[in-house]
């Protein structure tokens, strides 16, 4: 008998322990080592102490659900500079000696500079029989001039800090205001017949007023605010030459009515658009055709981006040609690029630039949001367009190829083609396919191959 005893207390000895570690904790329930844990009823549940007690915490939910591993997909190589031409080979040739019509290289020495730190002038006028729009001063102050020089700054990544200069007076110029009108009309598709200003006597008999007040040599180029005439005037850019002031003999001015962009959001854009003339810049849209394609550019879409096309930065020395890489039209090799926002300073390569023929080419960049350009990310990617500068102003020198499906509502409601390609879509034209592989922080991965 005492060896059968022996053996059943034996058995219990071994049995509880065993029993007593796979209860299922719970919350204020004994446990038996500090900081051990245990997972039950969907709970991770520390063993604390509690005054001199252990006890189970309150816990902590856990998913019993699997996790699946997130896959990073490598950055695609990006091909070496070495493959490229020089960017001199992609800077396509005006086609016509008006450099006021036509886009190409070089730049005209007559036009302002677009870089470094630049001055302008504003000034008001009025005549004997006609009186200013009060309210021109103030949309001068407090919202054109602001605007302009915030956006220049900005989209030149500063390489172009515009000041200007107001003088709130107006000057009396000599005759009625209709002496300061052509006989003729200025006749634009699309808007309404306008009189025609005969902006060399205007910028003359200006200058000659505010003479006494104004060094004219410390500023590139004037902006003349007149009356509003009481029939339809075109406002625009034009120049004075022969005359010989403070030592300039040429005059740029933007001069002009303001009636029809005071109080008007959707025309913030008005007096940077004539500023854009004044530095070399042309309409790159086709005005005639009314297809307003050149969403990413002011000098194309008047109600759309406060912002310029890659071409265009390219051309006011804003994109430096280490920041461009140019590909000739019989290449063969596949090309990997990463493409930084053109939008943004972000140093590294802001275009791919397809030589096709001496006048015209492929160009590829990459937008994304920006301070002045509020986008979705949805809206971010690649944009394809085609250069041609043998088209005149307005009849579409620069047109988007890509996604024009993709439609984003300008300022005035209008839909717009957006144009942009995110990761997976591609466009086969002229002879090349144009994929977007990966977004990244840093850009966007493109690959460009012969079709």
């Amino acid at each position: 008998m005492r060896r059968v005893i022996t053996y059943l207390l034996t058995a219990c000895l071994v049995i509880a322990p065993s029993t007593y570690t796979f209860a299922a904790a719970k919350a204020g329930g004994a446990c038996s080592k500090l900081n051990s844990t245990a997972t039950a009823s969907g709970k991770k549940f520390t063993c604390i102490k509690s005054g001199k007690k252990l006890i189970w915490n309150k816990g902590i939910a856990v998913s019993n659900k699997p996790t699946t591993p997130v896959i990073e997909i490598p950055d695609p190589v990006v091909t070496d500079n070495s493959a490229y031409l020089s960017t001199s080979e992609c800077k396509l040739a005006r086609s016509g000696d008006n450099s006021d019509l036509y886009i190409g290289f070089p730049k005209d020495s007559k036009f302002a500079p677009s870089i470094g730190d630049r001055k302008t002038i504003v000034l008001f006028v009025d005549f004997t029989d006609l009186s200013p729009n009060p309210k021109a001063l103030a949309e001068y102050k407090n919202v054109q001039i602001p605007h302009a020089e915030k956006a220049f700054e900005m989209i030149s990544y500063g390489k172009y800090r515009l000041k200007f200069d107001i003088v709130e007076k107006y000057y009396r110029l000599p005759g009625s205001a209709d002496s300061y009108l052509k006989s003729g009309f200025d006749n634009h598709p699309l808007s309404k017949v306008a009189r025609a200003m005969d902006h060399q006597k205007l910028i003359v008999e200006t200058v000659k007023a505010a003479d006494a007040d104004t060094d004219f040599s410390k500023y590139d180029f004037l902006n003349i605010i007149t009356p509003d005439w009481k029939e339809n005037v075109e406002a625009g850019v034009s120049g004075a030459p022969g005359l010989n002031v403070d030592g300039k003999t040429f005059f740029y001015s933007n001069s002009g009515p303001p009636g029809d962009y005071i109080g008007d959001s959707r025309l913030i854009n008005f007096t940077t658009h004539e500023v854009g003339h004044i530095i070399g810049l042309t309409h790159i849209y086709d005005l005639y055709n009314q297809q307003y394609s050149a969403t990413w550019d002011f000098m194309g879409a008047t109600f759309a981006m406060t912002d310029l096309i890659g071409w265009n930065k390219f051309f006011l020395g804003w994109i430096e040609d280490s920041q461009v890489n140019c590909l000739s039209s019989t290449s063969t090799t596949q090309s990997i690029h990463l493409l930084t926002s053109v939008g943004s300073s972000t140093p590294g390569t802001k275009m791919v630039i397809i030589k096709l023929s001496p006048t015209t080419a492929l160009g590829i960049e990459n937008r994304r949001q920006t301070e002045i350009d509020k986008l979705k990310s949805s809206d971010e990617g690649v944009i394809v367009y085609k250069i041609d500068t043998t088209k005149v102003s307005g009849t579409g020198a620069i047109q988007a190829l890509s996604n024009l499906n993709k439609i984003i509502s300008d300022r005035a409601g209008n839909g717009v083609p957006l144009s942009t390609m995110t990761p997976g879509e591609s466009i086969t034209t002229d002879g090349f396919t144009i994929k977007v592989l990966k977004r990244s922080a840093n850009g966007d991965f493109v690959s460009i191959s012969k079709s």
